[in-house]
């Protein structure tokens, strides 16, 4: 599944940036996906929980908007 793979490095930059940021948990993550991506939204979703268990993200909710091709 390579939406896991996607997920697991965005969680990664998330992490990393709540850590810069004295951050104790992040409570949103908020990102946009377009059509040359190579991502389906839902598959994105699904992977989520599994990338952030154990993370600051763990309780997060993930916010994916689709944008047009432009």
């Amino acid at each position: 599944m390579h939406e896991l793979s996607v997920c697991q490095a965005l969680i990664g930059q998330v992490e990393k940036v709540a850590r810069e940021n004295d951050a104790r948990r992040v409570v949103s993550i908020v990102i946009a996906v377009g059509p040359l991506s190579g991502v389906e939204a839902r598959l994105l979703e699904h992977a989520n929980p599994i990338a952030a268990a154990g993370t600051l993200a763990y309780h997060a909710t993930l916010t994916i908007s689709t944008v047009p091709l432009r």
